[in-house]
């Protein structure tokens, strides 16, 4: 028996102490209301520094994956797959969400407490497709589903994440034209009201 799985889950203030899976970490200066940290006893993104995907990025997609409810079950570990395809405001981040699937994902912008990233579920058809150029990084969201925009907020000195789920669009066309690939990543004087509930 591990020593998380008779821990009690409890609110702790941000820098204050190391949070167990389950907690919730408090960061009076965020402005938001986080959701409970991902806490598994696996290792958190933020723990990947090789990884070549941009961390909110990466952080997003591993947390709205479905792969890692079966992890936790299972005890799998990690998939394999991570690729960026495309350059500048054209970037999109691919990793792996178990045999069939892949989450992708790109930067929207960032508030004074958090980042924003446009997250997506594809096939593993379409990766190959991105891979062999035969979809555009700018049609990647065109093909997705359960696509969501989620705010990303790091807190120094804590390997982990709050992640906010801010709206979710039911087809790329819903989602506002200055957050879509080939769009610049907006710098937001404030953040984002929350639609998703």
């Amino acid at each position: 028996m591990s020593n998380h799985e008779n821990h009690e889950s409890h609110a702790i203030l941000a820098g204050s102490g190391v949070p167990e899976p389950g907690d919730i970490v408090v960061d009076p200066q965020l402005g938001v209301t986080p959701e409970p940290l991902v806490g598994s006893g696996s290792p958190s993104p933020l723990d990947e520094a090789d990884s070549p995907i941009d961390e909110a990025a990466l952080i997003a997609m591993k947390d709205r994956r479905h792969s890692q409810w079966f992890k936790v079950l299972t005890g799998e570990v990690g998939d394999d797959l991570e690729l960026i395809v495309g350059m500048g405001a054209s970037t999109i981040y691919v990793i792996g969400d178990r045999k069939h699937h892949a989450m992708i994902s790109r930067i929207v912008g960032s508030s004074p407490s958090c980042r924003y990233v446009l997250v997506g579920r594809i096939t593993m058809d379409h990766v190959q497709e991105l891979v062999d150029e035969t979809l555009a990084p700018k049609d990647a969201f065109g093909v997705a589903e359960q696509i969501e925009l989620v705010g990303v907020a790091v807190l120094p000195g804590i390997a982990t994440a709050n992640i906010i789920e801010v709206a979710t669009y039911e087809n790329a066309e819903a989602v506002p034209a200055e957050y879509r690939v080939g769009h610049a990543a907006h710098h937001f004087a404030k953040d984002l009201d929350i639609t998703a509930y």
